[in-house]
């Protein structure tokens, strides 16, 4: 998580400012000025969380080396780790999707699904899915869910269906343009 933070916190400070040039613009209104500011705030984030999720993909275990201390386990930490890095790269670019379009839809006043789909996706998809993922057999928290045991591995696979899924719906709504239809309290 401490790579991918390379990608993701430059990537909320431009979904940030989405939020609030759509809120200006929807604010002088010109609602068809938000929706293309929309669209190219999310391009740009998947362009850039996109570009350094596939870097810190191909630097693999040279990416990873500098967090991995100590002796024993160094070199399966190491491969771990460098696999894990292509999985988190797939997570980026759908977390880029997640994050434009939640700061927008916010900026246009449309908050109530994105959380009510964040909770959702997050107790229902999520929570469940990493569970069946991550543990084997026997060594998960609830029995009668089936487990797959795939560990590390398996909770990335998880929080990529997940943000797949987030971002899939967050996308619909903003394409939709239901955002277009709320009217934002003037002072």
């Amino acid at each position: 998580m401490m790579l991918t933070s390379v990608s993701y916190m430059p990537a909320i400070g431009l979904a940030l400012a989405g939020t609030t040039l759509v809120g200006q613009s929807i604010g002088a209104n010109d609602r068809d000025w938000a929706a293309r500011l929309g669209n190219r705030v999310i391009l740009i984030c998947m362009a850039y969380m996109g570009a350094i999720g596939i870097l810190l993909a191909l630097l693999g275990g040279h990416a990873i080396r500098p967090f991995v201390s100590g002796e024993g386990n160094v070199e399966l930490v190491t491969d771990l780790g460098a696999k894990l890095l292509w999985i988190a790269a797939l997570y980026q670019v759908s977390d880029a999707v997640n994050l434009g379009c939640a700061f927008c839809l916010r900026g246009a006043g449309d908050v109530k699904f994105p959380a009510v789909m964040l909770l959702l996706l997050s107790w229902f998809g999520f929570v469940p899915l990493t569970h069946i993922l991550t543990f084997a057999p026997g060594e998960g928290l609830v029995d009668f869910l089936p487990q797959y045991g795939l560990g590390a591995t398996g909770s990335w696979i998880a929080a990529v269906v997940y943000i797949c899924l987030l971002s899939l719906s967050l996308w619909a709504r903003w394409q939709s343009g239901r955002w277009r239809r709320i009217t934002l309290a003037t002072t």
